[in-house]
């Protein structure tokens, strides 16, 4: 959303385009120019049939971009990755350094506290991060963005990817 000062009102119009298509949001006049309050932007879009994404907006269910998903690499025989997926594994530069079958049996007895204790060394990684030991959120961000992330972890277990995925859709975790 751009805002601009017209003189129409005391306060600035909000000029509102899709991110999807380009369309421009039109309440009164044709010019896509909304003359109202941008703080007053998100109501009148979301009762035009509007929706949002974070920061974007999307004037139809056709423009807007479906969620980003994690996929479980397969060595089945045809298999491959969707176009445009990155794959987040370990070498990559996406890949979690914290290895979950390194963790000790004693202290972990099942896989899946070890792959929870390694989330849990990722997730505390990626909160101190500046981008010097694992790429920044911003770096994330950017380079993920409307991504689906691909990975050998089995599906419905932990993984990394799914934090990844979190910070792309503008979470913290």
């Amino acid at each position: 959303m751009i805002t601009i000062r017209h003189g129409c009102h005391p306060a600035p119009c909000a000029e509102i385009q899709c991110d999807g298509c380009g369309e421009r949001y039109d309440e009164r006049d044709g010019d896509g120019v909304q003359h109202v309050d941008p703080g007053l932007a998100q109501a009148a879009l979301t009762d035009a049939g509007w929706t949002t994404a974070g920061d974007r907006r999307y004037c139809s269910a056709e423009c807007t971009p479906a969620m980003p998903r994690r996929i479980q690499r397969r060595r089945t025989k045809g298999w491959s990755a969707p176009e445009g997926s990155v794959y987040v594994g370990r070498p990559s530069k996406w890949g979690n350094p914290y290895v979950w079958s390194q963790y000790p049996s004693d202290r972990y007895p099942t896989d899946d506290a070890k792959r929870a204790a390694a989330l849990t060394d990722f997730s505390r990684l990626l909160a101190r991060t500046d981008g010097a030991v694992y790429p920044s959120r911003e770096e994330i961000r950017t380079e993920l963005a409307g991504k689906d992330l691909t990975c050998w972890c089995p599906e419905g277990s932990a993984c990394h990817a799914s934090l990844l995925l979190a910070i792309v859709a503008g979470g913290d975790s």
